[in-house]
């Protein structure tokens, strides 16, 4: 896995702010540095260019998923929460599944085996299509301890989004849970702190994380299993911390994991009878971030 980091001078970077978003964050807002290029977000288009050692990366996005599509700009994962002052680190996803056009050039490393004068290294160019999942966190700092998972099927029809940790909510740090399914056939969201039931059990030693999520009512549930290969794990990423920036421990992430994801409801009725509705899917090319006390790999 190729990583880049870069921490501009806060002197070089501007931020033009053309709409005001959840909880009055911009949600349409171009943030430029000289010394690293810009991200453009609007309202359902979007752009980066960026020049990051060993690494330039262009992309343009469209046809945003929002979090709701009744409440686009307010709707968002923190749920009641959102509107009260517990929260030192506030959570809002801009899209689930924006379609995207990427340009990368990598610059390889030079070779140490030639005894000659070392040459400019070579550049590989990657391109494609895809799709992104954009997401922004702002306020003091990431908990001690953190997962974050992340699913798009290839067709776009099926997006899963988990995030669990000692999240901190005014004086306490319990373990709570939020976990979004959208697909075909469901439209739901897990969280703990709406009284929702989540467990979830990760094994290092096989890079396995296996989830469920039963609603409070208990007629809903999804139980997610989510493997990632083996070295398939990046190095350390910089996260914010209550003493700055830091990449120790960070956090580590996987791009190459398999989502296995059953969902059922077994609480509608018709004609007298118990309905029950089930989804089964797979889907590959999934992320798993490990983050903080909980990386230990």
């Amino acid at each position: 896995m190729h990583t880049a980091h870069a921490f501009p001078d806060p002197d070089s970077v501007t931020i033009d702010m053309d709409s005001e978003g959840y909880v009055g964050v911009p949600s349409n807002f171009t943030w430029r540095s000289e010394e690293v290029g810009e991200l453009h977000i609007g309202g359902n288009e979007g752009h980066f260019d960026f020049t990051l050692p060993g690494i330039a990366a262009v992309a343009t996005f469209h046809d945003r998923v929002p979090w709701c599509e009744k409440r686009p700009e307010m709707g968002g994962p923190e749920g009641w929460l959102g509107s009260t002052p517990l929260l030192p680190c506030h959570y809002f996803v801009h899209s689930l599944a924006s379609r995207t056009t990427y340009r990368l050039r990598l610059r390889n490393k030079p070779s140490s085996s030639s005894s000659s004068p070392p040459s400019p290294p070579p550049s590989s160019h990657l391109s494609g299509q895809g799709y992104a999942h954009m997401e922004s966190n702002y306020g003091n700092h990431f908990p001690s301890g953190w997962l974050w998972c992340n699913a798009i099927s290839p067709q776009r029809e099926v997006k899963l989004l988990m995030v669990g940790g000692k999240f901190e909510i005014g004086p306490t740090a319990p373990t709570t849970w939020i976990v979004a399914f959208r697909s075909p056939r469901f439209e739901w969201t897990f969280r703990t702190t709406d009284l929702d039931k989540v467990t979830a059990r990760l094994d290092y030693s096989t890079r396995t994380l296996r989830l469920e999520a039963r609603s409070r009512c208990g007629r809903r549930r999804i139980e997610v299993m989510m493997v990632a290969p083996p070295g398939s794990f990046g190095p350390p990423l910089y996260v914010p911390t209550r003493g700055g920036f830091s990449c120790l421990p960070g956090c580590r992430e996987s791009f190459t994991a398999t989502a296995h994801i059953k969902a059922v409801d077994e609480g509608g009725r018709g004609g007298g009878r118990r309905i029950v509705l089930e989804e089964v899917c797979e889907v590959p090319l999934a992320a798993l971030e490990l983050g903080g006390a909980l990386q230990r790999l």
